[in-house]
């Protein structure tokens, strides 16, 4: 069975040198695994098998080939009917002869050793050569030329047999000479073909022949009967014709084609009748003549219009571009819409004039082909044929892919070419732009600052690394060429993954891609345990196969340690956090996430660990509509800290809300880049200090309520004497302003006579922890004196020390 067993790229690429051109056999050759044939390779294949292939492939005639001692079979398109239907295409090819012809190999195996081992060549005409073909065995003729193909030694290598089937003509022809014989014994016998007409009683003689063919119950019959057998169109030319040579018009001949109608059977049959008025005494007694049935011929020549016909139609529907030019002036014939673009010209402009004069800047380059072409009858395939074409009235360089074939007339003679075309310009340029952008690519991968290589087969050989990949890899420009497993023979020793997994992209097509994995290479002769990001990219040939696997990689060794000291940093301070002695959470991204909550927050919060993870909003819903996720909004946007003092907080306990009051921080927290990533909370619960500053305020305000209402005047002073704050009573009677009496500023308004025995007085209390009593002026509002009694009791501190 012939099929292509090749692994790896197709062996025709190897060989389109000579199969090019060569039809369905070329590429039938071209991608069969000769390597496992006593032929070997196809690449190493004699050059004298390649040139006799070549030029057998590219042949209209059937031709063979018998190559080697025994005389393995090769042959080309032409020759594929002469093996039937027998399944024997393609599987004989490149077997022995002795196999295929086994029915007449006893008969042509003497000239084929002849030929092969005498050099002698051999011409045979019109031979019976049996063969086993369509299911059956079958006599055919044929004619044969062997002869000795020589190898680059001078020495026989193989039989080139030229061959043609001629059983048909040879059939024909034995069947022309048995109907000649036949027809000239009828001719003589019974005057097959003849008539007579009669003109003094109009009536007609036929040959036997005829008369069976038309059905007439005798051969001679009145001139209207036979008119009435005449198709209905033709019968007046008939009549007219007949007319005509008995008036003796052009000499009485006629020559006239018509249409007859067998009755039985209704089948339309073409007759042609010549024939001759005879005159005796110059008066028409007679027409005498021949009938030929031109049926065959009328019918070929509608069959050959209706197929120029049916050809024209599919040029010119043909979705790709079609032009005939025939005659030694290459005039255009015929030229469809698709082809009219590619030359710039209208259909006036260019159909039914000569080529080269439509497009005179073709004529130096094309001129020559076509005419080799029309010579040798040879087809001229054409890929990506460059040539300039003057188009909208510019020059315009274009590629196309063409196949220029021969053109025959009727007779078979070669009369013009025919040519299909198809534009492959934007390809071509689109192309040279892919190559460009190719070569960029290349000088980027050279000066890349990620290691880029190429892996290529199966073996991973390393080619096109660069500098970066080469530095990873730690070993210099010796490892370019060899194989992957050798270049870094630590990915064996140290029992790593990567092969496997290059081994499993190239098996399955599929890309693989991974970050921050360790990779332990030999670097400049020292193991070094390195991270990198890095992915394994199958490339594919033409054929969909794999071909190579392009490496890239990244070192991310210092990301991985930086990160892995990021991770102890947070696990540290996890660790501070849920060990601190305050309410402490992180709070990650712009979303919130609790990353870390210790167990004081979460009893404020009255939750679990379960909110880890969220967004605080998720975590704790009541803080909804209540001012503190816009603080850590704001906290997140500007990066500042943001303090709360004593706020209240509306928070879910034991299924109940409750309103606590807390001191908090919300601090933004920055990476090295100085990008914020979270906020740090610190939280402390002053329920108690507020409710107890509360009361105490209340408690004040029912003192000052008190001591409004008793007449006499309310100040307090420091430990040292001193006025701190607002002092209303004191204001009111001395008119000092808040500060003038602020400090020792009130000792001002004591009258100076009086100052230092109320100094010594005061602080004789303050030693004794006594109540001070003492008398003094004090400059009163309108800058009179007045007398007063003091009269102040201390506060103590929790120590025993005095407040106020």
């Amino acid at each position: 069975m012939i099929k292509n067993n090749s692994s790896g790229p197709s062996i025709q690429n190897h060989a389109a040198g000579f199969l090019s051109g060569g039809g369905e056999m070329g590429n039938i050759i071209g991608s069969f695994d000769w390597s496992k044939t006593p032929l070997g390779p196809i690449n190493k294949w004699p050059s004298s098998l390649r040139i006799t292939l070549s030029i057998i492939l590219k042949s209209k005639f059937p031709m063979v080939l018998l190559w080697g001692a025994e005389y393995r079979f090769f042959y080309n398109d032409a020759y594929r009917p002469a093996l039937g239907n027998d399944q024997k295409h393609p599987r004989v090819l490149g077997t022995p002869a002795s196999g295929i012809w086994a029915e007449s190999w006893d008969a042509v195996e003497h000239l084929i050793n002849r030929v092969y081992q005498d050099g002698e060549s051999i011409l045979l005409e019109d031979q019976l050569i049996p063969i086993h073909r369509n299911g059956k065995n079958e006599d055919v003729f044929w004619t044969f030329n062997y002869s000795p193909v020589t190898d680059e030694s001078d020495e026989i290598s193989g039989v080139f047999i030229t061959c043609f089937e001629t059983t048909e003509n040879v059939l024909q022809i034995e069947t022309f000479q048995e109907n000649s014989r036949t027809l000239n014994m009828a001719m003589e016998i019974a005057e097959l073909g003849l008539f007579k007409v009669d003109l003094s009683n109009n009536t007609v003689v036929y040959s036997k022949q005829i008369v069976e063919f038309l059905d007439f119950n005798r051969q001679k019959m009145p001139l209207v009967d036979i008119l009435e057998k005449i198709h209905p169109e033709d019968e007046p030319v008939v009549k007219e014709t007949i007319k005509k040579s008995i008036k003796g018009i052009d000499g009485g001949k006629h020559d006239v084609v018509y249409r007859v109608i067998n009755a039985k059977s209704h089948e339309v049959k073409y007759f042609r009748s010549i024939g001759q008025v005879i005159y005796e005494e110059e008066k028409p007694m007679h027409i005498s003549g021949i009938i030929q049935d031109i049926s065959q011929q009328v019918y070929s020549k509608q069959l050959l219009e209706e197929r120029e016909k049916s050809f024209r139609n599919l040029v010119m529907q043909a979705p790709v571009a079609i032009a005939v030019f025939r005659g030694p002036d290459f005039v255009v014939d015929i030229v469809n819409d698709a082809y009219l673009p590619l030359v710039g010209k209208t259909r006036e402009e260019f159909e039914g004039k000569p080529f080269f004069e439509s497009l005179p800047e073709t004529k130096e380059i094309l001129e020559p082909l076509a005419r080799e072409l029309v010579g040798t009858g040879i087809s001229l395939p054409f890929s990506e044929f460059q040539i300039t074409l003057n188009r909208n009235g510019k020059d315009e360089v274009c590629w196309f892919n063409s196949t220029w074939e021969p053109y025959y007339d009727d007779g078979g003679k070669i009369d013009g070419i025919m040519v299909v075309a198809n534009e492959v310009t934007e390809q071509v340029l689109s192309r040279k732009k892919i190559e460009e952008s190719e070569a960029r690519f290349r000088s980027l991968v050279t000066a890349a600052p990620i290691a880029i290589g190429l892996l290529v087969g199966r073996d991973l050989i390393i080619e096109n690394p660069n500098q970066s990949f080469i530095d990873i890899v730690g070993k210099g420009d010796s490892i370019i060429g060899k194989r992957l497993r050798e270049a870094m023979p630590e990915l064996v020793i140290e029992n790593q993954p990567y092969l496997d997994i290059l081994d499993d992209v190239y098996t399955t097509g599929k890309m693989y891609q991974t970050y921050g994995s360790l990779v332990k290479i030999v670097q400049n002769g020292i193991l070094q345990h390195n991270y990198y990001d890095f992915t394994y990219t199958p490339l594919f040939d033409a054929e969909g196969r794999v071909y190579a696997i392009l490496n890239i990689a990244i070192d991310v060794t210092k990301q991985v340690h930086d990160r892995k000291r990021i991770e102890e940093s947070e696990e540290r301070y996890r660790t501070l956090i849920e060990e601190a002695s305050v309410a402490t959470a992180l709070y990650m991204g712009r979303e919130l996430q609790v990353r870390y909550a210790n167990d004081i927050l979460l009893d404020y919060w009255g939750k679990d660990k379960s909110v880890l993870g969220k967004p605080l909003a998720e975590a704790v819903p009541e803080l909804e509509g209540q001012p503190f996720l816009h603080y850590l909004e704001k906290v997140y946007t500007t990066g500042e800290t943001y303090e709360g003092i004593e706020e209240p907080a509306a928070l879910v306990k034991d299924g109940k809300l409750k309103t606590s009051y807390f001191s908090y921080t919300f601090k933004a927290l920055r990476n090295q880049e100085g990008h914020i990533y979270g906020i740090h909370h610190i939280a402390l619960d002053v329920t108690s200090e507020v409710v107890a500053k509360k009361a105490l305020k209340e408690s004040k305000e029912r003192f000052q309520a008190a001591v409004a209402a008793i007449d006499g005047i309310l100040w307090t002073n420091n430990a040292k004497g001193e006025m701190k704050g607002e002092q209303p009573g004191w204001a009111a009677i001395t008119g000092q302003i808040y500060e003038e009496y602020q400090g020792y500023g009130w000792a001002k308004a004591v009258h100076p006579e009086d100052a230092q025995t109320t100094i010594d007085a005061w602080n004789k209390a303050l030693k004794n922890r006594k109540t001070f009593v003492f008398e003094h002026r004090l400059l009163l509002t309108g800058d009179t004196w007045g007398h007063f009694s003091i009269r102040a009791i201390p506060s103590f501190n929790e120590d025993g020390t005095i407040r106020e």
